[in-house]
């Protein structure tokens, strides 16, 4: 299990995440914060995180990581040692955004982009939506300030009124979607609406 100082601050031993190689096939190593002793894991990366900076960053994994809490996650964390630590599975999570998360969980700024490209913002946006949005809002703030209506419409205008939303860009937020008003079109297929945002 982690442990704070008696100052209830994170240790300062964690420097720089570690990669370390594992054999084909497996899940590669990343050490957000060393010795940890929870791994939160995807089919291709197994982080090591300090449960508390989780906690504070997010309710979500508070009550999913609390030892005492009806989850399967907080019982196997119940239930971890030294020798046998908690692996909390992710398997449906996209790996490249919980990085992403993690180290801003674990303020660890020097290992977050300056700039996310459309695919990855929204990635990072559906992990975080109505959770995590407080943490990310400076980061987000950098990520979508700089952006207009000139850089987001098109086909994935959708997905850009979505990454406004949650990082709360009000104003992009409103120029997209009067966008949207303005240019899709909905039809039916099949009795299964289908939309097109004109370009």
């Amino acid at each position: 299990m982690a442990t704070t100082t008696t100052s209830g601050q994170m240790p300062s031993a964690i420097a720089n995440a570690e990669a370390a190689p594992r054999p084909s096939g497996l899940p590669q190593d990343v050490k957000i914060y060393p010795s940890g002793g929870v791994y939160l894991c995807t089919p291709t990366k197994r982080f090591e995180v300090f449960i508390t900076a989780l906690g504070l960053s997010s309710p979500v994994f508070a009550r999913m990581l609390d030892p005492s809490s009806p989850f399967l996650e907080g019982r196997q964390l119940a239930s971890s040692s030294k020798d046998s630590p908690a692996q909390v599975a992710l398997n449906e999570d996209d790996s490249e955004a919980l990085e992403i998360i993690l180290n801003i969980a674990h303020h660890r700024g020097e290992n977050v982009p300056k700039w996310l490209e459309p695919e990855k913002m929204f990635a990072v946006a559906t992990f975080v939506i109505n959770d995590m949005t407080a943490a990310l809002s400076g980061y987000a703030s950098a990520w979508t300030g700089k952006l207009t209506l000139e850089d987001v419409k098109g086909k994935d205008a959708i997905r850009w009124l979505a990454v406004a939303w949650v990082f709360k860009n009000d104003c992009l937020v409103e120029d997209v979607t009067e966008y949207l008003i303005k240019n899709v079109n909905i039809t039916l297929k099949r009795e299964v609406p289908v939309v097109r945002v004109g370009v």
